[in-house]
C-alpha cells in the first residue's frame, strides 16, 4: 500500500516537472524569435515631384577626321581650343596628292588630243563614203573610236576631278562655330582616312540626358521645363527644356530624353553629373511604390527584400526573400518597378539578422 502511495506522488512529481519543463522551453523558444519591424505596403499615385540623375553635353559633338590617308604635317590645335567656321585644324602632306592632280591633269590632255584626231579622222572618213570612196564599215569603225575617246575624255575630267578633291581633302577646316574637346593624333603621324583627329563640342546650348522609366515616360513630354542643380557648380540652380523624347527603349525599362538647358554659362561643360527635377501639375499616369532604402539589401543575383507570411501563431511570422527592380530615388523613397505586390509586409528593421525562411516576432 505504501509503495503505491509513493508511485502516486512520483508519478504526480514527474508529471508537473514535466510540465514545468514544456512550459519553460517554450518561453526559450518565444525568447530566440528575433523581433522585427515592417511596413505594409502601399500605392503612392501622386507622383507631384520626379528627380532623375544625368549627365551633361554640348548640343552638338562631333568626331573629325581626314577623308584620305597621309602622315600629318600640321596640327594647328590643341584642347580647350575655341574655333570659328574655316579655322584650319590640320594638314596631311600634300605633295602625293598634287603629283597625283598632275597626273590626272596630263592623262586629261593626252585624251583631249586623242579624241581631237579621232573626230578628225571620222570627218575624213565620213566625205570619202559621202562620194562612195570608203565603205559603210570603215565609217562605222571610224564613229567608233570617236566615242570610244570622248568616253576616255570623261573618264580622265572625273578622275583630275577626284585628285582635285583628295588635294582639297589634304587640309581639315572647321564648318561650325566650336571648342576642341580632345586631340587624338600628333604632327608626322601616319593616318588612315577616317582616323578620328579630334573631338569636338559645338552649339550655344548645353543640354542634359537623362533615363526616364517606362511608367513615367508618358507624363514628359516636348516643351515641358524641369529644374537643374550640378553638385559641381555649387549646387547652382538651372532652368531646362525637354527637347526630345525617344519612342523606343534602349534597356527594355527605360527612355532616353533630352533637355536644353535655357539659362546657359560658361561654366557648363560635357561630363558634369546634373540632378533633374520635374513637378507635374497633375499625378502622374500610374502609380508607384516606395520603401526605405534601408529595407533593400543586394547580393550576386540582385536587390532583395524580405516579405512577412502569416504564421498560425499570433504575434509570428515567417520570413520569405523576395528579389525586385528599383527605379530612382526620391525624398518619398526608392521607387518599386517590379517584385512587390501591395498589402505586403516588408521588414524595414533586423534585416540584417533574418534570413529566407527564419520564423520571427512582429512588432
Amino acid at each position: 500500500m505504501k509503495f503505491t502511495s509513493y508511485f502516486s506522488i512520483a508519478l504526480i512529481l514527474s508529471i508537473s516537472l514535466t510540465g514545468c519543463q514544456d512550459k519553460h522551453s517554450k518561453q526559450e523558444i518565444q525568447k530566440v524569435l528575433r523581433p522585427v519591424k515592417y511596413i505594409s505596403v502601399h500605392e503612392d499615385n501622386t507622383g507631384a515631384v520626379r528627380t532623375f540623375s544625368g549627365v551633361s553635353k554640348a548640343q552638338y559633338e562631333a568626331k573629325l577626321s581626314f577623308r584620305i590617308s597621309g602622315v600629318i604635317k600640321k596640327l594647328n590645335i590643341k584642347v580647350g581650343d575655341i574655333l570659328k567656321v574655316g579655322d584650319l585644324i590640320a594638314t596631311v602632306d600634300k605633295l602625293p596628292y598634287e603629283l597625283e592632280e598632275e597626273k590626272a591633269r596630263a592623262t586629261l590632255a593626252q585624251t583631249q588630243a586623242e579624241r581631237r584626231n579621232r573626230e578628225s579622222e571620222y570627218q575624213r572618213v565620213k566625205e570619202l563614203y559621202e562620194n562612195n570612196n570608203a565603205s559603210k564599215s570603215d565609217l562605222d569603225s571610224s564613229r567608233a573610236l570617236v566615242e570610244s575617246a570622248r568616253a576616255q575624255v570623261g573618264s580622265a575630267k572625273k578622275s583630275l576631278k577626284l585628285a582635285q578633291l583628295d588635294l582639297e581633302y589634304t587640309s581639315l577646316k572647321t564648318n561650325h562655330n566650336c571648342m576642341i574637346a580632345e586631340v587624338f593624333k600628333e604632327e608626322n603621324e601616319n593616318i588612315k582616312a577616317g582616323d578620328t583627329i579630334a573631338s569636338v563640342t559645338c552649339g550655344k546650348k548645353s543640354e542634359i540626358e537623362i533615363l526616364v522609366p517606362e511608367n513615367i515616360i508618358g507624363s514628359i513630354q516636348k516643351g515641358m521645363k524641369a529644374k537643374v542643380h550640378f553638385d559641381s557648380l555649387n549646387n547652382e540652380k538651372f532652368v531646362a527644356t525637354v527637347s526630345e523624347v525617344s519612342v523606343s527603349s534602349n534597356s527594355g525599362v527605360t527612355y532616353p530624353v533630352i533637355l536644353s538647358i535655357d539659362n546657359q554659362k560658361k561654366e557648363l561643360r560635357s561630363g558634369l553629373a546634373a540632378e533633374v527635377m520635374f513637378v507635374f501639375s497633375k499625378p502622374t499616369n500610374t502609380s508607384s511604390i516606395y520603401l526605405p532604402p534601408v529595407a533593400i539589401s543586394e547580393d550576386s543575383k540582385g536587390r532583395y527584400i524580405f516579405i512577412l507570411e502569416d504564421n498560425n501563431n499570433k504575434g509570428e511570422a515567417i520570413v520569405k526573400k523576395q528579389y525586385i527592380s528599383i527605379g530612382e530615388l526620391s525624398s518619398k523613397g526608392l521607387e518599386i518597378i517590379d517584385g512587390i505586390a501591395t498589402k505586403q509586409r516588408v521588414v524595414t528593421a533586423g534585416v540584417s539578422v533574418i534570413h529566407d525562411g527564419m520564423t520571427v516576432k512582429v512588432d
